[in-house]
């Protein structure tokens, strides 16, 4: 029940970006729209999510044993921040009306480049669950 859980707060994020994307541009197919970075992005959630699915929510947790039990970060590390970080670098554009800096970047053509905010956040990711 729990990996049903984190799975849905996981999916979340994504989900609720994808519809909206797909409300605002109708497609997925345009490349200028949702091109290579969206698509890795896509992939990398996928096979994220797989790998939760297969090994549940104990065996992901394997991976990680913070120093203190008293607070324990790792479902904020293995689910929330990973559906912000996916949500944010597979949807860019759909994210960046959210945020204070989505009128500049759309008088600029630059919403394509909000993504670098979602790669950061799973980068750091990575790196504090490998570290």
């Amino acid at each position: 029940m729990e990996t049903l859980i984190s799975t849905v707060v996981l999916i979340s994020i994504p989900s609720f970006f994808a519809v909206r994307h797909f409300n605002e541009y109708g497609t997925f197919d345009n490349p200028k729209i949702w091109g290579r970075a969206e698509k890795i992005a896509s992939l990398l959630f996928a096979l994220y999510l797989g790998m939760i699915l297969v090994l549940g929510k104990s065996g992901i947790y394997s991976f990680y044993e913070p120093v203190s039990t008293i607070r324990d970060p790792r479902f904020m590390f293995f689910f929330l921040f990973p559906s912000i970080g996916f949500g944010i670098a597979m949807f860019p554009r759909v994210a960046a009306e959210f945020s204070q800096n989505y009128l500049p970047m759309l008088q600029s053509d630059m919403l394509k480049y909000f993504s670098i905010y979602g790669w950061l956040i799973i980068v750091c990711l990575t790196l504090i669950i490998a570290v």
